[in-house]
């Protein structure tokens, strides 16, 4: 194996699991491998761990996103409070062209 092929893919230095966006990161070359690998017409014992590999990242990205969006507030809690729609207009001067009397 060369020093070209052992370096293609990025790993976390950090203990644990990786970030999300090494892992979106690792899923975008995972996929650009496989269409390289169609396009030379490999075999299906190639093509195939890489796409189930391609799923489960995708699969572990979206575990990943929901757990970082979290539960979002209730609408139909009776204590829930709909965001109000900020005026600006207090904290910062109306634009346009500045009027001298």
């Amino acid at each position: 194996m060369s020093r070209h092929e052992e370096s293609v893919y990025r790993t976390s230095k950090k203990p644990g699991e990786p970030s999300l966006a090494e892992m979106k990161s690792q899923a975008a070359r995972l996929k650009q491998d496989l269409d390289q690998f169609k396009g030379r017409g490999a075999g299906a014992a190639l093509i195939q761990p890489l796409q189930e590999r391609i799923r489960d990242l995708e699969a572990a990205i979206a575990h990943a996103q929901a757990a970082k969006a979290g539960p979002g507030p209730d609408p139909d809690a009776p204590d829930y409070r709909r965001p109000a729609a900020g005026a600006t207009s207090s904290r910062f001067p109306p634009r346009g062209k500045p009027t001298r009397a």
